[in-house]
Formats: C-alpha cells, structure tokens, sequence
C-alpha cells in the first residue's frame, strides 16, 4: 500500500502538469557502437513557450534578412513560399545567420560524397533529421565519417571558416523503437567546438498555432537535385523565404512545396534581425515541405544535452591543451605527431580543403615520421584515429 506521502508526491505531480520527456539512444562514430541512452527528464507541460539561446559568434558578421513575405514573380509554383536561391548570389555567405546552417557530407571507403543539411544550435553541436541517421529496417547508417562544412558553396569548403567532424550522433528512442515516425529530430555533437567562430540559432517551440500566423520563414540548406521547380547544383547553398503553416501538433508545412533530396535536416527559422533567431522545425519530407516541429518532449533533453557540455567546458579546455600537434609546421617534407594523448599504433589519414583523402597509413609511435615532401603546396587536414579517440588539427605544406 502506498503511503500518503508518495500519493501526495503523485497528485502534485500531476495537477502542475510535469510529464517525461523522449530519451535519445547515443551513438559514438569513432567507437562504431551505441554507447548510451539518456534518461527521461520531466518537464512542464503547461509552459506554452520556450527558446534556448543564439549566438553571434566570435566573427560577428551578420547579414539582416527579409521580414517581407516574397513578391509573386519569387513564389515557388503555387506556394507561399520563394523559389531556392543560389545563396552565394544574394549573401556574403561568411555572414550570420548563412554560416550557422553547414552542410554535411559523407566519407565512405575513402569517398566523399552528398549527406544532409544542418544547423549549428551550440558550441559543439548541430541539429539535423533523425532519418539521415537511422533508417527502420536498416538500423544505423551512418558512414565512416561525416564532416561538417559551414558555408560550403562552389564544391568548396569556406577557407576562412572552420570545419570539422561528427563525434556523436542522438537519436530520438521512440523514433528507433518505430514508435514515433515523427519525432524524427537528431542532434550531433561535433569534435571540435566550431561554433564559438560560427555561431549558432536557438532552438525553441511554441505550442500556440497563432504564434506562426503570419511570420516570414527562412531556410539555407544544400539541396542535391529537385523533382520541381529550377533545377539546382549540390554543391551550392540555396537560400528561400516565405510563408509556412502548422498542420498538426507535430508539423510544421509549407503547402504546394516540394522538398528535395540532401535538404533533410534543414531548419525552418524566424528572427526578427534583433533578439531572435530561432530555429522551429526540421525538414523531414518532400511533400508540401514538412517539418518536424521541435515540441517540449525533444526540445528540454535537447537543452540538457547541450548544458551538459557547457558545464564540463573548463575540463575540455584542459584536455584541448593536450591536442594533437604537428612539428613542424609548416612543413616540406615531413613531420611528427608532438604533445599528444595519442595511444599508438593509431590510423592516420590527411585530406586537402576539398576533403578529398591524400594519404592514408598507420603512425607505429611518436617518433614515427610522416612523409608529405610530394603533396603540392597547401593547406591539409589531419586526422588520427587510435581507436579511444579521433584527433585532429591542420598543417602547411609548403
């Protein structure tokens, strides 16, 4: 028989309307395997409305975007929303909010091929579709790598901006489970904390239909080819603005809209050029462009997650001082691996700033020389892989 005290407990619990929120099965790429599921929090059902916080970044630079719906001549078909635009064309693309929404690729057996689409929401993390990640049946598919390109136009990553991996990937339980096809939401954390250069969106919900009535919408995502309207080039970030609606507690749409391939994991956003700039879906399906809402059972573990690594940043730069570096730097013909937690043998591999893999092999120890005297001249990225941990940092070749 229960006591009256955790009846009480009970009964409170319930008139303030607290509920559990969705768990996320963590999955560790450079481990290869599942390594967690993060426990349920409650939270109150009864708050309308909530937003985490966004972020400039350390580069500042920032570009107003329109709060006018677009003209007719821009409507795609008979939407409400613009036609994608080759960003590039319009924007400087090193400008906030453009550099917070990276586009996201893949290395397969050495291959480096289309992904997603993405949006930076803290430090060291992204947010993207949960099916980019996980497919029922097929289970995880996640490729040996994927890399993380803010600004990425041309067929190239931005020089001036920094890129680098996904560390882990979150995935909703339910959505895994098969329970919940529409949670269909994931967040990565990143290797490196590019966001303190790039900056971030926030990312919120609002469960009052009216609040999205008339807001202009805007989204930058790296489309791979399109069934409908101008056609688009995968290499190019393409920007497009308008009108969106709700069509039920999980979906935000935008009605006559198709979707395209390798916008999966896109944002749709609101700012006001001020004090918002607030991410409120994620692109998950072709038709009439749906969005999965951010709704409070995934958004507060969200924030908890992304909390969690703010708290531990001073451990973090205690390690970071151990990173991996290279001597020397630049170089022209060789260079090893100095001041490391690298535990040897350990993979290497080296790719040039178009990710494109140069030279792979295995490091036996720290006084292992790596030979680079017939690379041309540039910028590479190195990455090692001990099995533990993936290190990584860039050199010169001169």
């Amino acid at each position: 028989m229960k006591s009256l005290t955790t009846i009480a407990l009970i009964f409170i619990f319930c008139v303030q309307g607290f509920t559990q929120s969705e768990r996320f099965v963590v999955y560790d790429l450079t481990l290869s395997q599942v390594v967690d599921t993060t426990a349920a929090i409650s939270f109150d059902n009864n708050v309308i409305q909530s937003t985490t916080g966004f972020h400039f970044g350390e580069l500042y630079s920032w570009t107003p975007m329109s709060n006018d719906f677009p003209s007719e001549q821009f409507l795609y078909e008979t939407s409400l929303f613009s036609h994608r635009i080759a960003a590039g064309k319009f924007f400087n693309l090193e400008d906030f909010p453009l550099r917070a929404t990276p586009k996201l690729m893949q290395m397969v057996d050495g291959d480096l091929g289309h992904y997603c689409s993405s949006t930076m929401i803290g430090e060291a993390y992204i947010l993207t579709a949960a099916h980019c990640l996980y497919s029922n049946p097929l289970g995880w598919i996640l490729p040996d790598s994927i890399f993380v390109f803010p600004s990425f136009n041309g067929g190239q990553p931005n020089i001036n901006l920094p890129s680098t991996m996904v560390e882990k990937v979150y995935v909703p339980l339910s959505y895994i489970n098969q329970e919940n096809f529409l949670n269909d939401i994931a967040i990565c954390k990143l290797a490196e904390p590019i966001g303190l250069q790039t900056g971030w969106l926030s990312i919120g919900y609002h469960l009052e239909s009216s609040f999205f009535e008339n807001k202009v919408f805007h989204k930058s995502a790296f489309p791979a080819f399109t069934v409908a309207g101008p056609p688009v080039n995968p290499d190019t970030m393409y920007y497009a603005f308008g009108q969106a609606e709700i069509q039920d507690s999980m979906r935000l749409i935008i009605p006559n809209y198709i979707g395209a391939p390798g916008e999966s994991g896109s944002s749709l956003y609101y700012t006001n050029n001020v004090n918002t700039y607030t991410a409120y879906g994620v692109a998950s399906t072709a038709q009439n462009f749906s969005h999965i809402r951010i709704m409070p059972s995934v958004y507060y573990p969200i924030v908890e997650i992304i909390q969690a690594e703010v708290t531990t940043s001073t451990e973090d730069l205690a390690v970071d001082e151990n990173r991996i570096t290279v001597f020397p730097n630049p170089t022209s013909t060789f260079f090893e691996i100095q001041n490391s937690k690298v535990n040897f043998p350990a993979k290497y591999e080296i790719f040039s700033t178009q990710m494109k893999l140069v030279r792979h092999g295995i490091i036996a120890d720290e006084h292992d020389m790596i030979n680079v005297q017939n690379l041309p001249g540039g910028i590479y990225l190195l990455v090692v892989n001990d099995h533990k941990i993936q290190h990584q940092t860039k050199f010169i070749k001169k």
